[in-house]
């Protein structure tokens, strides 16, 4: 797993060049029918299903 300082993160995306790419790479995905990033992530629905053993977590989108 990679950690970032959120700092420098957000000091690249403050950069012009950050900004021409990341317009560009919205444009491309919507030109290719794809859903923009915030719409592909939706927060999964976790309920308890019950087993042999117990409970456990079932995961549904």
């Amino acid at each position: 797993m990679r950690m970032f300082l959120t700092s420098r993160v957000e000091e690249v995306e403050a950069t012009d060049e950050w900004q021409t790419w990341e317009d560009g790479y919205r444009r491309r995905s919507a030109a290719n029918g794809r859903k923009k990033p915030d719409e592909e992530k939706t927060a999964p629905k976790v309920e308890l299903g019950q087993g042999r053993n117990g409970f456990y977590p079932v995961v549904r989108r």
